[in-house]
C-alpha cells in the first residue's frame, strides 16, 4: 500500500496525506511559537505586520492547516454552537454528539473557513470516536500538560481551538513518540 505510516497514540494507520510530525515542522517552518519544547502546543497568529498583509498571511496558514489536519486518516470533529446544517453546505453534516459534527470529506476547507467559521469560536478535533463537546480542555485555558495528557489518553492527534474571529487559533499535536534506546 502506498503512503506514510501515521502514528496515533496506540495505532498506526497508512496515509497519503501528512503526518503529524509533518504538520509540527509545517508550523515550526512558520516560525509559529511554541509553549514549550515538551508540548507539541502552538499560537497561530497575525503579528504586527502591515494590517491587509497580516490578515492574508494569516487566513492562507490557518487554510493550509485545516487543510494539512483534514488530510489525516481519522474522522474530522467539528464543535460549534451552531448547526452546520442551517449552513447549507455540502454535506452531509452528521451530529456526532452535542454541539459536535463530523465534517464531510467534500466539504472544501476554503469555503469552510473564509465563510462559515469566520466568526470564530469553534474547535476541530481528530478521533476515532465523538466526545461531548464540553469534556474537550480549553487550548486557551488548560494547561499545556492537562491538554498534552489528554490528548494521548483519548488517542486524539490534533485539536484546534479558534478564538472570537479567528484571530488567534492554537493547536495541539499529540506528544512526539521518542523511541526507546537500548543501552545493554
Amino acid at each position: 500500500m502506498n503512503g506514510r505510516t501515521v502514528g496515533s497514540v496506540n495505532s498506526t494507520v497508512r496515509h497519503p496525506g501528512m503526518t503529524i510530525d509533518e504538520i509540527n515542522q509545517l508550523l515550526l517552518s512558520w516560525r509559529i511559537p511554541s509553549y514549550s519544547a515538551r508540548y507539541r502546543i502552538f499560537q497561530l497568529k497575525r503579528k504586527w505586520w502591515p494590517l491587509v498583509g497580516g490578515i492574508r498571511v494569516l487566513r492562507a496558514r490557518q487554510i493550509a492547516v485545516l487543510k494539512a489536519i483534514r488530510s489525516l486518516p481519522w474522522k474530522v470533529y467539528l464543535v460549534n454552537n451552531d448547526n452546520p446544517s442551517d449552513w447549507e453546505m455540502d454535506g452531509p453534516w452528521i451530529e456526532a454528539t452535542e454541539n459536535t459534527w463530523v465534517i464531510p470529506k467534500k466539504q472544501s476547507s476554503d469555503i469552510l473557513l473564509c465563510g462559515y467559521l469566520s466568526p470564530g469560536c469553534w474547535g476541530v478535533y481528530l478521533s476515532l470516536e465523538p466526545y461531548p463537546s464540553d469534556i474537550l480542555p480549553s487550548i486557551f485555558d488548560a494547561p499545556v500538560n492537562e491538554i498534552s495528557s489528554f490528548l494521548q489518553s483519548n488517542s486524539i492527534p490534533v485539536m484546534l481551538e479558534a478564538n472570537h474571529e479567528n484571530a488567534e487559533w492554537r493547536i495541539a499535536l499529540e506528544p512526539a513518540v521518542v523511541p526507546m534506546v537500548n543501552v545493554a
